[in-house]
């Protein structure tokens, strides 16, 4: 949803009281926003090379943890570990830095750590025997090495109930949405199960290095082409620092993974392998394509692409037309919005909207939140892409029927053969997979 990003600045006083401290936050002011996704804390933390270290970040409910390395430079056979209860990741040497910098030119050495999932991480530094001898370490070589955490981004606790289904915000969308878990509709409807297939639930990390937002965004055509919102990623900086969760999705209609922001793992996250294509402020579109290693892993997995609607007629006609919308709201897993709260079938309710987010745009009442920025409005005809979702006006009353709107795909089109981009024919074929 195109609103204006709700910031909250948490002071932490963090003292160093040795080794394995631990850094508890104050859960009292914790933001109930849909879409925001985490917060980050400046640490500034250096770790003493040749000294085995370890270090307990806790933060009861926080769903994930992102560590900001401002230098990670280890000496061979070093190793720093990062752990959870649910994910482990080890570095080595540079870590896993990036082929492109997600940081200006003057801070290359910084980079985000893999996602943690959990509410608490050790960071671990395991010195190389060789590495402990205080000759060794004074070596010229030895000191442009070193270890700095600048800040880390925590997930956010979404909301203070205890049974974590409350994620919703009444004045955008009514609280019992009228979405379904994507896996419902894969007996009932199994085109519309196939087009959630082409979802990505994105993370973003804040260029401002201050907060994490959810976004969805989807493969279109074929060949590795994605499709999201400008205000979700607009520079080649944003995209690298964005994580891209492919088939986060439950395996049945009815699980509990459904209820909570990242729910539902992807089996497949990239990370550093999309390149941006083109982009519009206006449109409020972002085209990107993944490179050949992250289009081998996606042909492997059957990820569908979706089709886009050439249509030079008039767009108005689009008036009434059925529509669903798979998304991911919140940064939940993979839901449909094919009804409204009503029961009626979810329809166009006007083709040519013109309000704040923008002109000539397609209207519908289709539920929406925060983290549904960037998904495709499809056709319930021929499962092409109508539009692509931008905007939901967060005024609504207790009923949640406000209305969304969407940026006319035609005029996508449009804009990219005005930006000389070079389209292959599958944009405007049938859903498939990969070529």
């Amino acid at each position: 949803m195109r609103l204006p990003p709700l910031f909250l600045v948490l002071a932490s006083v963090l003292a160093s009281i040795g080794r394995a401290e631990d850094i508890q936050s104050d859960l009292s002011a914790e933001i109930k926003s849909t879409g925001s996704a985490g917060l980050a804390e400046t640490y500034n933390r250096t770790i003493h090379l040749g000294e085995s270290t370890s270090i307990k970040l806790a933060y009861p409910n926080s769903r994930f943890i992102y560590i900001r390395f401002s230098k990670l430079d280890l000496p061979p056979g070093d190793i720093l570990t990062l752990s959870t209860n649910e994910t482990t990741v080890v570095y080595k040497g540079h870590g896993r830095r990036r082929h492109r910098p997600m940081t200006t030119i003057h801070d290359d050495t910084s980079f985000y750590s893999d996602r943690l999932m959990g509410d608490a991480v050790e960071v671990t530094y395991t010195p190389d025997k060789a590495n402990k001898d205080k000759k060794h370490q004074s070596s010229k070589n030895y000191r442009s090495f070193g270890i700095s955490i600048g800040s880390y981004i925590r997930g956010v606790a979404r909301v203070s109930s205890t049974d974590g289904t409350s994620l919703v915000n009444p004045a955008c969308v009514s609280a019992a949405p009228a979405w379904r878990p994507a896996s419902c509709f894969k007996e009932s409807d199994p085109q519309v199960y196939k087009s959630s297939r082409s979802l990505a639930r994105m993370v973003m990390l804040g260029s401002s290095s201050s907060v994490a937002q959810y976004a969805t965004g989807f493969l279109v055509g074929c060949s590795g082409y994605f499709l999201t919102n400008e205000h979700n990623v607009r520079t080649q900086t944003q995209v690298d620092a964005t994580d891209f969760g492919f088939l986060a999705a439950s395996p049945t209609c009815d699980d509990v993974c459904n209820r909570r922001s990242l729910g539902c793992p992807p089996k497949l996250l990239l990370r550093g392998s999309a390149t941006l294509v083109a982009v519009d402020t206006s449109l409020d579109y972002a085209l990107l394509r993944f490179d050949s290693h992250a289009r081998r892993q996606l042909k492997r997995l059957n990820v569908a692409y979706l089709p886009l609607r050439k249509d030079k007629a008039n767009w108005t006609r689009l008036t009434g037309e059925r529509i669903y919308v798979p998304q991911h709201p919140d940064g939940t897993a993979a839901k449909v919005a094919a009804r409204l709260k009503s029961g009626h079938d979810a329809v166009i309710v006007d083709a040519n909207v013109a309000n704040k987010c923008g002109k000539r745009q397609l209207g519908y009442m289709a539920d929406t939140i925060g983290g549904s920025s960037g998904s495709p409005v499809v056709a319930s005809t021929d499962h092409t892409v109508l539009g692509l979702h931008h905007c939901g006006e967060c005024n609504a009353g207790a009923d949640g029927m406000a209305l969304r709107t969407a940026i006319c795909i035609h005029d996508i089109l449009v804009d990219l053969k005005k930006k000389q981009v070079k389209l292959p024919s599958c944009f405007t074929g049938d859903i498939g997979q990969d070529d």
